[in-house]
């Protein structure tokens, strides 16, 4: 079973994230077609025109004294770093491969769908941003749903090697006496500043148990799990689901969870809640598609699949997800129609005697449907 869903993650990916807040709708709708285009232009200078960077900054140290000689020296540090952003950005999606489209807009903010391609055209996977606006018509915020992450508590966290303890734990606790909590947090940063994820993961583990479980806490540990291992990142995940399970805006992270622990039932509810916050598009049709296959509901699957190819006939994941659904109902009919739909989506010509020889083929192999398909392709 594929999975369309990809994970993207990078030193500075931590960075693009945002928060929730009114923003003007017609403002906000304009930012997020200028925010777009530049992405798709790789226009690093319009996004770092974009980006109001002192209003992050002031953002990230809301918890601190303002009359604190710190907090100065700190929003230096912020609004230095945080105005490579944009170029940060134009940089990696681009060496990611991808196109951004404006998709819909609430009172949350305008959303953008960022999907990302190989150099055929077919789709790796996706991602959104949900944007804020301030009165002056720039990005305040944005949050990212695959990271599941305020760019605030992003830079917090990114950047908490930079501050003495007192400070710090303003920073990230409520209570100013956390100390030893605060000297953890002033370590992860130390490894963040070296681009070691890995050992950030494992300092964040000295926090105190109840720190850990906290949202910013959990949804971070699960970021940097990523780079221990696949196994680390699929504890995170789940441990994420069980603290906070029912919060909207990570149920899009946590699709991930349920799909590969084979909970269908759980993804199609996290499905329900990422279409109320993000809408029902194409990427949401076919992981329904594939929830649905899971559990058998083969005809309710195939309406999924078919309902995202209506909305992008080129979507080759819903594609893919079909040529899956026809393998597990041995249905080679749908096989075939699907592979000769994937080829034409993504301009590609696929190996069919090479691809039949796999295992999953071999119910579908020997059919009339299937050799007619490979008879085709020798006589050419």
């Amino acid at each position: 079973m594929m999975f369309p869903l990809s994970r993207y993650l990078g030193v500075w990916a931590l960075l693009l994230c945002s928060t929730v807040g009114a923003t003007n709708a017609s403002a906000g709708s304009e930012v997020a077609e200028r925010f777009a285009a530049a992405i798709n232009a790789a226009d690093a200078a319009a996004l770092n025109a974009l980006v109001d960077v002192d209003a992050l900054a002031t953002r990230v140290t809301a918890g601190m004294d303002p009359e604190s000689p710190q907090r100065v020296r700190y929003l230096a540090h912020l609004q230095k770093s945080a105005a490579t952003i944009g170029a940060t950005l134009a940089a990696q999606l681009s060496a990611a491969n991808t196109t951004a489209k404006v998709v819909g807009a609430s009172a949350k903010g305008p959303l953008v769908m960022i999907t990302m391609t190989r150099a055929d055209g077919s789709v790796t996977g996706h991602n959104y941003y949900r944007l804020r606006t301030g009165a002056d018509g720039r990005l305040e915020d944005w949050y990212d749903y695959a990271l599941a992450m305020w760019t605030s508590d992003s830079l917090r966290f990114t950047s908490a090697g930079l501050l003495p303890l007192g400070d710090l734990a303003a920073l990230f606790f409520e209570d100013r006496k956390a100390l030893q909590a605060a000297g953890t947090m002033r370590l992860v940063g130390t490894h963040l500043s070296m681009a070691d994820h890995a050992g950030a993961y494992q300092a964040l583990q000295n926090l105190p148990e109840d720190v850990r479980r906290e949202r910013a806490f959990a949804t971070f540990a699960m970021v940097l799990s990523r780079s221990v291992g696949m196994d680390t990142y699929r504890e995170n995940l789940a441990r994420l689901a069980e603290t906070h399970g029912a919060d909207p805006e990570l149920q899009f992270a946590l699709l991930d969870h349920y799909l590969l622990a084979s909970e269908f039932e759980a993804a199609l509810v996290a499905l329900d809640g990422i279409e109320r916050e993000l809408g029902r598009d194409e990427v949401v049709l076919v992981n329904r598609g594939i929830a649905l296959m899971g559990l058998r509901r083969f005809d309710e699957a195939l309406a999924a699949c078919d309902e995202a190819l209506a909305l992008d006939p080129k979507y080759d994941n819903a594609l893919w997800t079909r040529v899956t659904l026809g393998l597990e109902k041995s249905d080679a009919a749908l096989v075939v129609e699907s592979l000769l739909g994937v080829e034409q989506a993504t301009g590609t010509r696929i190996d069919m005697a090479r691809l039949s020889e796999r295992e999953a083929y071999a119910g579908v192999r020997d059919t009339p449907e299937f050799k007619a398909l490979l008879a085709q392709r020798a006589a050419k």
